[in-house]
């Protein structure tokens, strides 16, 4: 189970989710990756445009890396 941290600016829940983008269909470099998603209706978020638009402008080549990624704080010390 992927443990996504929320949004930093409004508490929604994050999710990793395959690539599906139609403009994007049958290209190879895009099969099988995936992306981050915003979910909720935080209409005050500055970083969700719409629900369950991808986030940023970046592809994964698997939900872990999508999660090591979002959960990357700068700054915020893990341990």
């Amino acid at each position: 189970m992927l443990n996504l941290d929320p949004c930093p600016f409004c508490g929604a829940e994050i999710s990793a989710r395959l690539f599906d983008d139609v403009s994007d269909e049958g290209d190879e470099d895009t099969e099988g990756k995936y992306v981050l998603v915003h979910g909720g209706t935080a209409s005050l978020c500055p970083i969700e445009h719409h629900d369950g638009e991808y986030l940023g402008m970046l592809i994964y080549d698997s939900p872990e890396e999508a999660t090591a990624t979002w959960n990357t704080r700068c700054g915020l010390d893990r341990n």
